[in-house]
């Protein structure tokens, strides 16, 4: 495991991240990080679980998994969430991640 990052650690080759996430937006962005987590703002509404439904699909593309690897295990009601995303195929830049054997 690595050590814990501003949202984000490592447990194994399994990224977990803590988001708050701001619905509604014009355009997905990722934001300066908050309070130790990323703020992502997502273009859908937060109704009938569309917001969540876009975080996986943005989460998704920009870590280059599938999404059935994007978990979210807290918040799906909130807006601080607290995802997994299996294995990453790719760590985005504008991130700032590092990898996991990245001491």
């Amino acid at each position: 495991m690595s050590p814990p990052g501003p949202g984000y650690r490592w447990q194994g080759r399994d990224l977990h991240l803590e988001l708050w996430v701001r619905p509604g937006a014009r355009r997905d962005a990722l934001e300066p990080a908050r309070d130790g987590a990323w703020v992502l703002r997502i273009a859908a509404p937060a109704r009938g679980g569309e917001a969540n439904r876009r975080l996986v699909r943005v989460l998704a593309r920009a870590f280059r998994v599938p999404q059935a690897a994007v978990l979210l295990t807290r918040g799906a009601a909130g807006r601080r969430k607290k995802v997994v995303i299996r294995d990453p195929g790719r760590l985005p830049p504008e991130w700032g991640l590092r990898p996991p054997n990245d001491t």
